[in-house]
């Protein structure tokens, strides 16, 4: 069957999903197990790791949302007096053989280009928490990471993360070294600049616009060496049918937060139980079922917003706190230091040394 039929057929064949928030996904748990596996060298206990987050540390990770990834990132970064070259550490562990069915279609992938492309059908299945675009720049191809809606405490961590995840795919799928490719980072150069190019195996260019790979066409669209329309088909439908046997979701924390994002002033249980058509006490229940709280999916959205609004630097704090529908400077501070051990004023100065 040709490649474009399988795609077309493993598209139909998808449940139909709610729009829901990018962080409510449910994603491979390989993040997450690295993010552990850091924690352990460390002297991080897992139960720390995963505080808030629903998961359990006795149970085995299958699967997760964005938000549960992000959560355990920042439980990790706070119980750390520093973070540089975590991500490249992270990063370092991500090999095509870590996603199972989806590396091996991209391993069998008859060009860097078509792995791409292809990694566009399965995002959820990929450890990588940034989104990504390919862009046509003249006779080059750019392939640019979106990381600002990920908080500015672990920003750098997984975008570092991302990064050398993807270059070290493309690396493996040509089989060779990426020639003519340009890594430009929004990141400016820290003390894990020798481990970052050891990584990548390029020096990256800091401080630029925007980060992005840049790559020539001629190293996209040459042949890979173990391109096998076969294994791909084989692989892609392994990929669809574990998607196909996902238990039902009904993804109402997901409609929650969409709700709350668009939703002013403090957070209300009533509003958004009444927008869902439903009452207060089935929403909390419903959202129980899916292992979390409203006030846990509240505190998540605050919390991304005051990021957000901390790092741009345009707002006093107090007015963060106006903008959050916090009563005072004082309440806001205190939810931000319950959130992130920090008062407001310490992360906005960690955000801009970043």
């Amino acid at each position: 069957m040709p490649i474009q039929d399988v795609l077309l057929s493993i598209s139909a064949t998808r449940p139909t999903v709610t729009k829901v928030s990018h962080w409510e996904v449910p994603r491979t748990a390989i993040g997450v197990r690295h993010l552990l596996a850091a924690a352990r060298e460390r002297g991080i206990e897992a139960s720390d790791a995963l505080a808030g987050t629903g998961l359990d540390a006795e149970r085995p990770i299958d699967e997760v949302t964005g938000w549960q990834e992000l959560a355990v990132a920042r439980n990790l970064a706070r119980a750390l007096s520093d973070t540089t070259g975590l991500g490249v550490a992270l990063g370092r562990r991500l090999h095509l053989v870590s996603y199972g069915a989806a590396g091996l279609a991209a391993l069998a992938c008859s060009t860097p280009r078509n792995a791409l492309k292809l990694a566009r059908y399965f995002p959820d299945r990929l450890a990588v928490l940034s989104r990504t675009e390919l862009e046509e720049v003249g006779h080059r191809s750019a392939l640019r990471f979106d990381a600002g809606r990920i908080p500015a405490d672990v920003r750098r961590m997984l975008l570092e993360r991302d990064v050398i995840a993807v270059t070290t795919a493309l690396r493996e799928v040509a089989g060779r070294p990426l020639t003519g490719l340009t890594i430009d980072l929004e990141l400016g150069r820290d003390a894990a600049h020798d481990e970052l190019v050891d990584a990548l195996r390029i020096t990256p260019s800091y401080d630029a616009p925007a980060t992005r790979l840049l790559m020539d066409d001629a190293f996209l669209d040459a042949p890979a060496p173990q391109a096998d329309p076969d294994a791909l088909v084989e692989a892609m439908v392994d990929v669809a049918q574990h998607l196909d046997r996902r238990p039902p979701r009904s993804n109402v924390a997901g409609a929650v937060v969409a709700h709350l994002e668009q939703q002013p002033g403090p957070p209300r249980l009533e509003p958004v139980a009444a927008a869902l058509h439903t009452t207060p006490r089935t929403l909390r229940r419903q959202l129980a079922a899916e292992g979390t709280s409203f006030r846990a999916l509240a505190d998540e959205v605050r919390r991304a917003r005051a990021d957000a609004l901390l790092a741009e630097g345009r707002l006093s704090v107090e007015q963060i706190g106006v903008e959050l529908g916090y009563a005072d400077a004082a309440a806001f501070s205190h939810a931000f230091r319950r959130w992130t051990g920090l008062s407001p004023s310490q992360f906005r100065r960690s955000a801009s040394a970043r």
